[in-house]
């Protein structure tokens, strides 16, 4: 299902400091519009050339495994919580894990932001991030990482973003995992996963719904302001250099839902123009934000360089 999550709903994307390096902090809040599907009629990307007629070559890349190269979570593992007898601590990893594989022939580098334990209450003044945000990941050429999910706080929103007690968490703030080629943090070329494990109190949902998708707003930036459809080739071609991971193609898959009938997966070949993925508009018809039609228990899967997967 495409929905109006994350990105055209996203109302804090803030450069912070935290203790003493400096990454991005984003608070989605997700309302009631967000589970609701594009209106029929909805103008259709003008091309799929670039989508898989089917998830055959997907699913026969999930089955090549590249070679760990560099320590790993603990599979289902949760984070620790920062306060004692929390009340409701994180059980995400109850649900699953997100598995990042790196196909690219370079190494590449990220933060997993968002929906960490705070330790203690935020506002505006003390600011909303953790050191969690700022902790650097390596993933080598052919290599993969995983952690488990982090769900989002799940309190009432009441306008100003609000401090969950009982969850230690912002409510409703989602995951963003910036990848960059290093672990500059001046390097601001980043492609982004984000996604947000959340029961909606603004929906009738009674379970922890998965939202997710993919950007490459932050990185290859074009000098003036394009839509996906009147951007040029030279445009997407700068996507294509500075866009971590895309060059090549990329890819969401899902290992508890092979067929797609329930988490539609994303592919792009990273040759022509995706409209399944944030490019150049922050919003549009046929948005490329997706979400789990029902609960979805199993993995997240984001191949990076992904022709390259395909082809082991």
């Amino acid at each position: 299902m495409r929905t109006l999550l994350l990105r055209s709903l996203m109302l804090y994307n803030t450069v912070v400091p935290v203790s003493s390096a400096t990454t991005i902090v984003s608070v989605i809040h997700l309302q009631a519009t967000s589970s609701v599907s594009q209106v029929a009629g909805d103008a259709s990307p003008p091309t799929t050339a670039n989508v898989k007629p089917s998830l055959k070559n997907i699913i026969s890349s999930a089955q090549s495994t590249p070679s760990a190269s560099v320590a790993i979570r603990a599979t289902g593992t949760p984070p620790e919580p920062k306060i004692k007898d929390l009340k409701l601590p994180d059980d995400g990893g109850s649900f699953g894990n997100v598995v990042i594989y790196n196909w690219c022939p370079h190494n590449v580098y990220f933060v997993s932001v968002g929906a960490h334990y705070l330790g203690g209450s935020r506002n505006p003044d003390a600011g909303w991030g953790t050191p969690d945000d700022a902790i650097y990941h390596e993933i080598a050429s052919h290599g993969y990482h995983t952690e488990p999910y982090r769900a989002s706080g799940g309190c009432a929103y009441t306008g100003t973003p609000p401090y969950c007690p009982d969850e230690d968490k912002l409510a409703g703030q989602a995951i963003s995992i910036k990848i960059a080629k290093t672990n500059d943090t001046a390097d601001q070329e980043i492609t982004q996963l984000e996604y947000a494990l959340y029961q909606n109190p603004a929906t009738s949902d009674k379970f922890k719904r998965l939202y997710y998708d993919v950007s490459l707003l932050d990185c290859g930036k074009p000098d003036v302001a394009v839509t996906d459809f009147d951007a040029t080739e030279a445009m997407h071609g700068k996507k294509l250099e500075m866009c971590p991971g895309y060059a090549g193609g990329v890819s969401v898959t899902f290992s508890g839902d092979e067929k797609g009938e329930n988490c539609p997966p994303i592919y792009c070949d990273g040759k022509s123009k995706c409209f399944m993925i944030y490019t150049f508009d922050r919003t549009r018809p046929q948005e490329s934000s997706f979400t789990c039609e029902k609960e979805y228990k199993g993995d997240l899967r984001l191949d990076l360089c992904a022709a390259e997967g395909d082809a082991k």
